[in-house]
């Protein structure tokens, strides 16, 4: 079979757009556990009576969007793109003492969300989509394990005969013993 490969040669990219809609130009590859870039028509249906039992005479493509679900484990710099695109807006890092910096993330509560072009580099070829928004984040962390993250994104079209150079960066990750929660005693 021509065009066959393992999904674990598949790599996954990251540009956030400047401009919503218009792709990315510097990619931040992740490595994830599970990808999935699929793309999700949406149909319209002629169900007219042509003297048959067909439910659906014939059918139209009136929209192509993309979905993209991933499932991996955090690293300390590509998580940041991750939650900038579940939050909106992030402050400049602050020093907290040597070596250690604190990232503010704060909810963007607009109409204009954060962008992202999604890039999928494989043995076949690169594919993209752009004005990809995150529709689902989730984090889970466990004592002795580490810490994982699910996310779901949505955007245009798939776009394939793309040009990718994937590159990946050595980044730390996030342990579940190295978790703290802190509750506010009040709003303020």
């Amino acid at each position: 079979m021509a065009n066959e490969y393992i999904g674990r040669r598949s790599s996954f990219g990251l540009a956030k757009e400047t401009t919503a809609g218009t792709a990315g130009a510097t990619y931040t590859y992740i490595p994830m556990e599970k990808v999935s870039f699929q793309p999700v028509p949406e149909k319209i249906r002629d169900g007219s009576s042509y003297g048959v039992i067909d439910e659906n005479y014939s059918s139209i493509t009136v929209k192509q969007m993309t979905e993209l679900e991933t499932e991996g484990i955090a690293r300390e710099l590509s998580i940041g793109h991750i939650l900038l695109a579940a939050f909106g807006t992030v402050a400049a890092p602050s020093l907290v003492e040597t070596g250690v910096y604190s990232h503010a993330f704060t909810r963007k509560n607009d109409n204009s969300p954060v962008t992202y072009t999604v890039g999928n580099s494989n043995p076949v070829g690169g594919e993209r989509s752009t004005y990809n928004v995150l529709d689902t984040f989730e984090l889970e962390a466990k004592a002795a394990d580490y810490v994982r993250v699910k996310t779901k994104w949505k955007g245009r079209k798939i776009e394939t005969g793309i040009s990718l150079t994937p590159a990946f960066t050595d980044e730390n990750l996030f342990t579940g013993v190295g978790v703290v929660v802190k509750f506010a005693s009040n709003l303020a």
